[in-house]
């Protein structure tokens, strides 16, 4: 092998990582299972048990009830939310423009 990772030392690595992994698709899972909501633009990171929601979201309930989704997974030790909220633009409110005098 020319340099990298030998096969056995990656393989002892992926075999430390299957209960993350696991639990990652366990939570994907969970959040799959409320078809209310959008998970299109959601992304979930599992580090030592700690599941971390990034990306974005249409509304705050909808922030609100996937960080509660992720509580109910087993194994979940703790929930990061960086889940932002981004309002479709029809539902958008402008603020309105005032004009200098």
């Amino acid at each position: 092998m020319h340099g990298g990772m030998s096969e056995e030392l990656w393989l002892s690595h992926v075999d430390e990582l299957r209960p993350q992994l696991d639990l990652q698709e366990r939570i994907w899972d969970e959040l799959h299972s409320e078809m209310e909501y959008d998970t299109a633009d959601v992304l979930v990171w599992v580090d030592e048990f700690v599941a971390t929601l990034s990306g974005s979201v249409t509304s705050y309930p909808a922030r609100i009830a996937m960080e509660r989704l992720v509580q109910r997974v087993p194994g979940v030790r703790a929930i990061v939310n960086n889940l932002s909220v981004v309002l479709p633009e029809a539902t958008a409110r402008s603020l309105p423009r005032y004009e200098a005098q």
